[in-house]
């Protein structure tokens, strides 16, 4: 007697369901605005971070700040208050944020978060930064 599934129709089964969650993958992270963030820079008490935006309509979001000082491989303090500035994208144009905040000498691990500026502030992006303030 024959199997009725057959190791040919297994594999391909399996690839169109590959493909299929490839698009859809492919499909939610394509409407997403795309903007981009450089390294942070630390100087004089600003933290300066860099932002280009690729979407097609003019964006007003909140930028928002977490700063944890790293303590040891798996360790960190957090080193400032949670900040959130409002700051407007263009298509194809930099958008610079300074942060003012106090940083000693040592590691810092920054999480910058994009959400949405109308409520409920729904995420857009985020990034995880790294500096080093001698």
């Amino acid at each position: 007697m024959k199997d009725p599934v057959s190791m040919r129709n297994l594999y391909l089964g399996g690839f169109l369901l590959l493909i299929a969650g490839i698009i859809v993958i492919l499909l939610v992270f394509s409407a997403t605005p795309q903007i981009e963030a450089k390294e942070p820079v630390y100087s004089n008490g600003i933290l300066t971070t860099e932002f280009t935006y690729s979407g097609d309509q003019p964006l007003t979001a909140w930028i928002q700040y977490e700063v944890f000082k790293e303590d040891g491989l798996f360790s960190s303090t957090s080193a400032a208050p949670m900040q959130s500035f409002i700051a407007d994208f263009g298509k194809g144009q930099t958008t610079i944020s300074k942060m003012p905040v106090i940083l000693n000498s040592g590691k810092y691990k920054i999480f910058i978060y994009i959400l949405e500026k109308e409520e409920p502030h729904k995420r857009i992006t985020g990034f995880i930064k790294y500096v080093d303030v001698i």
